[in-house]
């Protein structure tokens, strides 16, 4: 195990450990600006100001100035601030950038705890998507993949009692915290990362250009293939829902998985630099018109679900059709909230809006069924300003199924932003998405196979008075928000299915 910098593990249980992570304010500048009369200064938002040493030659003919957090007498937690350099003012490389300054956290406690718990989290080591997957519970196939509203995505509830249920739960105060197995938070953080967190908060300022750091997991159901499928992008997400009632007309050549994959991979295509939706300037419109594209262009034969994020600068853009959907949630000063949500569009109970193709036989067949489908037209548009932190959450209903949203916080809760752990100087420590989405899937998977859960599912039938989740295919894309010009990359467009 590589051991941090400044770190010393114990050999033994007797053993001490000790940690020495120095917190200090940094900057490096030209060596041929850095000799015995260059002032260097650091100067607080509060109105701090404190003089800078040269600390050592960094290479590429750059001098590091710093001084130890401790010497500047301020009290932990967030900071802002710039430096002078001869009286010019500039900002430093060595820290992040919010709202047009410097910033940081600095508290070596939560450093320390971080360091520590991420070291132990024993995480579970993900495999590269491929057609077998990777087993988890019971024996159920798996796979990861790396990688305020307005306008009509107001929130609403639906007129069902299910929709109702559902949302009276979401919202209530007195939720028991969730209990699942260690198997679901392998790989993430202790409990303890949101009370130690309690009370930090992004800088406020100016959003910059954003992009995602995205990641997918699914699991597929007992039996059949798994009829989800999703893509991920730096600017873009989609996740389609094949239905599986379906499967009766197989003699006929319909295959909604296939139908599914078909969707997201068209979906994509168009919103590519050259694709048919990338012209339009407001994601939302962007958004719809990859489902458009992804409806006209598809030659297999089914019937799915598609939801389609796009991002462009701050702004997120969302077209939906059916019941599988998308969360933003933020972390405010003491943990995470959903401040965006997409709604489901039913029918009926587990009847959801679909896009439908079908084989010529069919259309003979069923031609009240053809004439009367849901289309591109019928999907619900959002629109959503997001922040530096932000996480989004894309799934099927396997997910929204079997989890409430105090849970899917729960889960979320257990990880630590790319952006905060910037802040805190140990980027590395960052939670991966596919984490997340795995942690997310195998959460929904254990409520699933629970006969004495109470999910939203069994909330929704005998008035509210069963019990168990429901056994589907399930599929969670999990994105950071991060700034476009920096941070860890993903590597291009990814189809999952």
């Amino acid at each position: 195990m590589d051991v941090p910098k400044g770190k010393t593990l114990a050999h033994s249980a007797t053993d001490l450990i000790t940690i020495d992570i120095p917190e200090r304010v940094a900057i490096s500048i030209p060596v041929a600006s850095a000799d015995a009369s260059t002032v260097v200064e650091v100067i607080f938002s509060c109105g701090r100001t404190c003089a800078l040493s040269p600390a050592s030659d960094v290479g590429l003919g750059k001098v590091l100035y710093s001084v130890p957090f401790r010497d500047t007498w301020l009290a932990a937690g967030v900071h802002t601030f710039y430096f002078t350099v001869c009286g010019r003012r500039v900002l430093s490389a060595e820290h992040p950038v919010h709202g047009g300054l410097n910033a940081a956290l600095f508290s070596e406690a939560l450093k320390r705890s971080i360091v520590f718990s991420s070291e132990a989290a024993n995480p579970l080591e993900l495999q590269p998507n491929n057609s077998a997957g990777i087993a988890l519970v019971q024996r159920t196939e798996s796979n990861s993949v790396c990688g305020g509203m307005s306008g009509q995505g107001h929130i609403c509830l639906a007129s069902d009692t299910r929709e109702e249920f559902v949302q009276q739960e979401r919202h209530s105060d007195t939720e028991p915290e969730a209990a699942f197995t260690d198997e679901v938070f392998q790989g993430m953080f202790n409990s303890d990362l949101c009370n130690r967190l309690d009370g930090h908060e992004l800088p406020a300022g100016p959003e910059p250009a954003l992009r995602f750091w995205p990641g997918g997991h699914q699991m597929k159901k007992r039996s059949g293939k798994c009829e989800d499928a999703f893509f991920t992008d730096a600017m873009s997400l989609g996740v389609a829902d094949g239905v599986g009632e379906m499967r009766k007309y197989v003699a006929y050549g319909v295959d909604s998985a296939a139908y599914a994959h078909d969707l997201v991979t068209r979906a994509s295509a168009s919103l590519k630099p050259d694709g048919s939706a990338a012209h339009f300037a407001d994601p939302k419109d962007r958004a719809a018109a990859a489902v458009e594209a992804a409806e006209r262009e598809a030659k297999a034969f089914g019937a799915s679900t598609l939801c389609v994020l796009s991002l462009e600068g701050n702004c997120l853009g969302a077209a939906n059709l059916g019941d599988s959907g998308f969360l933003v949630l933020r972390k405010n000063a003491r943990a995470m909230e959903i401040v965006a949500r997409s709604r489901e569009q039913q029918h009926c109970p587990n009847c959801p809006f679909q896009l439908l193709r079908l084989p010529p036989a069919l259309v003979k067949k069923f031609k009240k069924m053809d004439q009367n489908k849901d289309s591109f037209t019928d999907c619900e548009t959002y629109h959503c300003d997001l922040r530096l932190g932000d996480l989004v959450i894309m799934y099927t209903d396997g997910l929204s199924d079997n989890l409430y949203d105090h849970e899917i916080l729960e889960v979320a809760n257990r990880s630590l932003s790319p952006a905060f752990a910037e802040l805190l100087g140990v980027s590395s420590q960052a939670t991966p998405p596919e984490r997340v989405a795995q942690a997310l899937v195998v959460a929904a998977h254990e409520r699933s196979v629970d006969p004495t859960a109470k999910t939203p599912w069994s909330g929704g039938c005998q008035n509210g008075k069963a019990t168990g989740g429901k056994q589907d295919d399930i599929t969670v894309v999990a994105a950071w928000v991060m700034v476009n010009a920096s941070g860890p990359r993903g590597e291009g467009r990814r189809i999952g299915a």
